[in-house]
């Protein structure tokens, strides 16, 4: 979820640029110490913080009625495919 957030907090652009080709987040990492900093908390804060400054609640709505795909979306791989697949990615952490 936290990588989710902070995907979606870098901007439409980035948003549909790495939806569209996930190896460009290679580009946005220099190493494994930076995927902690991608997951960081401190994003979501933001939108809880403004929510509250808002509507003056602490109180977030929650929707109950949301329905998450229990399975994955996409094509089946296997890890030995991420060389092919990610080859930026994979060649930066492997």
């Amino acid at each position: 979820m936290n990588f989710r957030i902070w995907l979606i907090a870098q901007g439409e652009s980035v948003y549909q640029s790495i939806l569209a080709d996930p190896d460009l987040l290679a580009e946005m990492v220099e190493d494994e110490a930076d995927l902690y900093t991608l997951e960081s908390k401190d994003i979501w804060s933001v939108a809880v913080n403004v929510y509250q400054d808002k509507t003056g609640s602490d109180d977030m709505p929650n929707d109950d009625e949301t329905v998450f795909p229990t399975e994955p979306k996409g094509k089946t791989w296997e890890e030995e495919d991420l060389a092919e697949l990610l080859p930026n990615l994979y060649q930066k952490f492997e």
